[in-house]
């Protein structure tokens, strides 16, 4: 049955109902940005599901402005526009970050084939997101990879998560935001090398 809003504890336990259905067992859990948000519920949520967790240009919590009356004001005149007019504004703030190469401009076509409530929903549910409190109780292997340029998920941020995972392996990617799409070989890498050293 489809969900109303988006929420990550709904997304986590979707995830985990997957992995039962499928049969595969412990997983290593792959989050990048919010999807970062998902797998850290995932593996708070769902802790017999989890061999590991690598977390990807995310963090503990967001910085996003949710709390000011501009942002406010903004969030309730798009949720009551048209979906035309949603889908452009949106487009349209993305655009300048990630639509100056090949694979950006592919980026932005998935971007606007998404359902746009559900982008305000997700921005909505990381500007409420803390793990900050439990994160660093966790028990589960990790590793997180830092795009080191990134503007959306802070740098700093990214490293900060990483101090409170104990034990955690880091990896630094030189990219923004959308490194896992511009700079995939490089991305690739760190990735398949958190995974490895994971399941080793």
């Amino acid at each position: 049955m489809p969900t109303r809003r988006f929420t990550g504890s709904e997304c986590a336990d979707d995830l985990a109902a997957i992995v039962k259905v499928l049969g595969l067992g412990p997983v290593i859990v792959v989050g990048y940005s919010i999807g970062g948000l998902v797998a850290q519920l995932f593996a708070r949520r769902h802790r017999e599901l989890v061999a590991g967790m690598v977390l990807c240009a995310t963090a503990c919590s967001f910085e996003v402005p949710t709390n000011r009356p501009l942002f406010r004001l903004a969030d309730r005149i798009a949720r009551r526009a048209p979906e035309r007019a949603r889908r452009a504004a949106l487009t349209a703030m993305l655009a300048p970050r990630s639509a100056d190469c090949a694979r950006g401009r592919w980026l932005m076509a998935q971007v606007r084939q998404h359902d746009t409530l559900a982008i305000l929903d997700a921005t909505a549910e990381a500007a409420k997101f803390n793990s900050e409190p439990w994160l660093g109780g966790s028990t589960c292997a990790s590793a997180v990879i830092v795009t080191s340029e990134d503007v959306v998920v802070s740098a700093a941020s990214q490293r900060q998560m990483s101090r409170t995972l104990v034990g955690s392996a880091s990896y630094e990617v030189a990219g923004d935001h959308f490194a896992c799409i511009k700079r995939p070989t490089e991305f690739n890498a760190a990735l398949m090398a958190a995974c490895v050293g994971l399941a080793a």
